[in-house]
């Protein structure tokens, strides 16, 4: 898993999927191309180590390697509102185009459906771009089938 922090520096996250969980086991900053050779050993071997006390169904507070949750680790670097407004803008632009397949929509047919022009359908399909409306990301919830909802969360 690749994300850019500040700085310009390239962060890696070393994780492998258990269950409906992901699980992270090794993080580090990126100086060049290839993954160094004692990241993986050590990312692999915490795989094992966890996996081994999965299956001596110890309790997950006797993990060595269990630390704290990915919003406390982003929230740390003050990365967590900006994790999470890009998550929130490449869930929905995913979920807008897997409708467009379903319903066979083109680029153009689904600005027209909006009654936008494609560029700015083009902008809320592209979850790195700018800024998008809640009315437009409506506007295209309406052309699918679907509607946008949002909601405070504690």
């Amino acid at each position: 898993m690749r994300s850019s922090i500040t700085g310009n520096r390239i962060t890696r996250l070393v994780f492998f999927q258990h269950g409906l969980r992901l699980v992270i086991v090794e993080g580090f900053i990126k100086k060049s191309r290839a993954t160094p050779d004692d990241v993986l050993k050590l990312a692999k071997r915490r795989r094992s180590d966890f996996l081994r006390i999965e299956a001596e169904k110890k309790p997950m507070s006797d993990n060595p390697h269990l630390g704290t949750s990915l919003e406390d680790f982003l929230a740390e670097d003050d990365n967590l509102e900006a994790a999470t407004t890009v998550a929130v803008k490449r869930i929905i632009a995913w979920q807008l185009g897997e409708e467009m397949s379903k319903r066979k929509l083109s680029k153009t047919a689904m600005a027209k459906l909006m009654h936008t022009s494609r560029a700015q359908l083009d902008r809320v399909l592209n979850p790195e771009d700018g800024n998008v409306t809640l009315e437009t990301l409506q506007r295209a919830a309406k052309a699918v089938g679907k509607t946008l909802r949002l909601e405070l969360v504690a």
